[in-house]
């Protein structure tokens, strides 16, 4: 397979005199410092800044656009107890920003259901599908995570809807913002990431959460081959991800390539990746790691990005396509004499007993299944003789032991008695149409009739209500039962009495 030449931009040479002062002052090699020139962080502050970030430097989050409007709007519908349906992408920063905010606000006190769509039956970004769950859930206000930035026609219909939006999104905005409630996207930055960084980021998940931070000289030896400067790769390493959830997204990842999207990138050893593709196809990735080493693979156009359309074979491009193709020819040369080490499997997930909430309203069963770290989604409404929102049924079933935070699936009332349809019993034995009856859910009065013919003993004659009738479920049918009895012999004529003579010269009287 070719691929086009690279094509290098080489940034200007950096000023010598600012490179000696900031290795002098911050005590680093020259070749550290002109990079540090180079990038435009000449002062040692800065460069000291950059080089040791920490949570401290970070801004105040309320400085940035629409933040103060995106808390009180969140903060509105925590104190009104109105619910929030929060829409995470199905990527797996996606998926966590959801997860996180969703407990966040759970914590706060928030009526919150979380929404991923389906890769293939939604669609990417915030859509109708979206719109839909949040209708069903009640919400009154949406914050999206990973996507949105784009989806101006899908907020405007949420809006119109009575529905604040809250966007949060990393992605390339378009040449029209949606208009929702607050554009927190600055909050994830939309500005371009390196192969570096992302390889580096990957390298964390790959060495257990400890990130260590890259490095471009490795050793200086001076004249007579004295060694003048040895890097320390482990002196500025920190745990950054807990070491259990680094283990757990590892664990993830492993599917990705083992039967997912990256499926081109697998190398036949323990590996874990990402497959990751920008709109209109202009960026394609797959990053990817063993326990020793990460690597990340970009494909796209240099200088201004254009969509990649029938390029080397494939008619639209995926990370999982020839990003995932160069992966694994590159790791395969990498690894090659490497032992195939694996990660130890991540710590089972806390599990907890679901909650009995059948008979309680939809509000009462959520805030019930919250409490008990468990997240109670409305799925659908049924025919029940329960008054309208209350819960008829739960999936899985109260009592059941199963892993925190999973999705328990609610029916609820929609206020209408169910009905169902009689079946045909006439012609039936007594016993088949009770069987009959009863399977459907019906309660039986049985009476019973004389008949002539013995054929007709023991069967059903008449039904009421008539086969085929819609009623209440659970209601009553007649049925009338043919009896046969034996018919009774006619009754015994005596025989007239026998007249007495009369005696002779006597008349008749």
């Amino acid at each position: 397979m070719m691929l086009p030449p690279a094509r290098w931009a080489v940034a200007a040479a950096a000023d010598p005199a600012a490179t000696r002062a900031l290795a002098a002052e911050l005590r680093i090699p020259e070749p550290l410092a002109a990079l540090l020139v180079q990038r435009g962080f000449s002062s040692a502050a800065v460069a000291k800044a950059f080089l040791r970030p920490d949570l401290e430097r970070l801004s105040d989050p309320l400085i940035w656009a629409d933040m103060r409007l995106a808390v009180d709007l969140l903060a509105r519908a925590v104190r009104e107890r109105r619910a929030i349906l929060v829409h995470g992408d199905y990527d797996v920063d996606g998926q966590c920003g959801a997860a996180l905010l969703t407990r966040v606000l759970r914590e706060a006190g928030a009526t919150v259901h979380a929404f991923v769509p389906h890769r293939l039956r939604d669609g990417y970004d915030f859509g109708p599908a979206a719109l839909a769950a949040a209708q069903r859930v009640g919400a009154g206000v949406i914050v999206t995570c990973d996507c949105g930035i784009t989806a101006v026609d899908a907020v405007a219909a949420a809006r119109a809807a009575g529905m604040e939006v809250i966007v949060t999104d990393h992605h390339i905005p378009g040449d029209t913002l949606p208009h929702g409630g607050a554009d927190c996207s600055i909050t994830l930055g939309t500005g371009s990431t390196s192969p570096l960084d992302m390889a580096t980021g990957y390298a964390t998940l790959a060495n257990d959460g400890v990130y260590c931070p890259y490095y471009a000289v490795e050793r200086i030896v001076g004249p007579g081959g004295k060694t003048v400067y040895q890097h320390d790769p482990t002196s500025q390493c920190h745990q950054v991800v807990k070491h259990d959830i680094a283990l757990q997204v590892t664990d993830m990842l492993k599917g990705v390539v083992a039967h997912g999207t990256g499926w081109r990138a697998n190398i036949g050893r323990p590996q874990a990746g990402k497959t990751g593709t920008n709109e209109e196809y202009k960026d394609a990735w797959f990053c990817g790691y063993v326990p020793q080493l990460a690597t990340a693979v970009w494909v796209g156009y240099p200088g201004i990005p254009k969509p990649m359309y029938n390029v080397e074979g494939f008619s639209h491009m995926f990370g999982g396509d020839i990003p995932a193709e160069e992966w694994h020819d590159v790791m395969s040369a990498f690894v090659r004499g490497m032992p195939a080490k694996d990660w130890p499997p991540p710590p089972p997930p806390p599990q907890g007993t679901v909650p009995d909430v059948v008979g309680k309203t939809q509000d009462e069963a959520i805030k019930i299944l919250a409490d008990a770290n468990f997240d109670g989604q409305v799925t659908g409404e049924a025919p029940s003789t329960l008054p309208e929102g209350t819960v008829i049924s739960q999936s899985p079933g109260g009592g059941s032991t199963v892993d925190l935070g999973s999705l328990i699936s609610l029916i609820i009332s929609n206020g209408q008695p169910p009905k169902a349809q009689v079946p045909n019993v006439v012609g039936l034995p007594e016993q088949a149409a009770r069987s009959v009856l009863s399977g459907a859910g019906f309660q039986i009065s049985v009476s019973e009739v004389p008949v002539a013919d013995p054929s007709q003993d023991g069967l059903v004659l008449q039904q009421s209500p008539a086969p085929g009738s819609e009623v209440l479920a659970g209601a009553t049918v007649s049925i009338t039962v043919g009896r046969f009895t034996l018919p009774s012999p006619p009754p015994t004529v005596p025989p007239p009495p026998t007249p007495t003579p009369s005696p002779p010269g006597e008349r008749p009287r």
